[in-house]
C-alpha cells in the first residue's frame, strides 16, 4: 500500500471510529469497534493496531488489539499453548494418595455446607480486614475500586476481585489515564489463586495439598 492510500485509510478510519469510553465502560468493545472501522478503511494491522493503541483509554490486554481485527476480518488466530503437557503419571499418582473432596472440605477451618446462602461478606471480612479500598469486576472490562464498607451488601453481583488491597480510588494507567485498576493504585500481593479444575471433583480435590496449599488455605 502506497503512502497515500494509507493516509486515504486514516483519513477514513478516523471519521469512523468514536472516542474510546473511560475504562470499566466497555473498552474492550470498543477495540472490536475499532478493528472494524480499520478493515473497513483498509488499513493494514501494522498500522491499524498503532492507531488504536494511541486512542484506547487504557492499555491493551496481550493481544487483545490483534485478536479484534482477526475478529474484524473473520479470522481466527493461531495460538501457541500457554502451558506444557500435564505429566499424567504424576496426576495419577497425586490422585490416588490424596483426599477426596469431601476429604478436603473436612479440612477447612470454616465450615462449607453447599445450598447454603453466600457467605460471601463474611469471606471478604476474613480476607480484607478494616476497610480497605478493594476492586471488584463484573467482567473483565467492567469494574470499580470501593472501600470495603461501601461495598458491603453488594458483593455478591460481582465475579472478579483484585486480591490486594488498593493504594487508592484511582491511579494512573500507563498511558496516563486515571483508572480503578491500574497498576499504580495496587497494592501488594496479599495472595495467588491456583487453579485445579480439570477431571472429575476428586482428581481436583488431590492436587492442592500435594503444594502444601491446604495447609495454609482460609476462607
Amino acid at each position: 500500500m502506497s503512502s497515500v492510500s494509507i493516509e486515504t485509510a486514516l483519513e477514513a478510519f478516523s471519521a469512523r471510529v468514536t472516542p474510546c469510553p473511560e475504562p470499566g465502560d466497555g473498552v474492550h468493545q470498543w477495540f472490536y469497534h475499532a478493528a472494524c472501522c480499520a478493515v473497513d478503511a483498509g488499513l493494514p494491522d501494522e498500522e491499524a493496531i498503532v492507531e488504536i493503541e494511541a486512542l484506547a483509554t487504557r492499555d491493551p490486554k496481550g493481544s487483545e488489539i490483534e485478536d479484534a481485527l482477526a475478529a474484524a476480518r473473520g479470522e481466527q488466530r493461531q495460538r501457541s499453548p500457554r502451558w506444557s503437557p500435564s505429566n499424567l503419571m504424576a496426576v495419577r499418582k497425586i490422585v490416588q494418595d490424596g483426599p477426596t473432596i469431601l476429604g478436603l472440605i473436612s479440612k477447612s477451618p470454616e465450615p462449607i455446607r453447599f445450598g447454603d446462602p453466600s457467605r460471601v461478606e463474611e469471606t471478604i471480612d476474613a480476607l480484607f480486614p478494616g476497610n480497605p479500598w478493594l476492586c471488584v469486576g463484573e467482567t473483565d472490562d467492567r469494574f470499580f475500586t470501593g472501600r470495603r464498607e461501601t461495598l458491603r451488601g453488594r458483593l455478591h453481583r460481582y465475579s472478579l476481585i483484585v486480591l490486594s488491597p488498593m493504594f487508592a480510588q484511582k491511579g494512573l494507567t500507563k498511558r496516563g489515564y486515571e483508572s480503578f485498576h491500574s497498576l499504580a493504585n495496587t497494592g501488594p500481593r496479599r495472595f495467588i489463586v491456583v487453579e485445579f479444575d480439570k477431571g472429575a471433583l476428586d482428581q481436583q480435590a488431590a492436587k492442592p495439598p500435594s503444594f502444601g496449599i491446604s495447609r495454609n488455605t482460609r476462607h
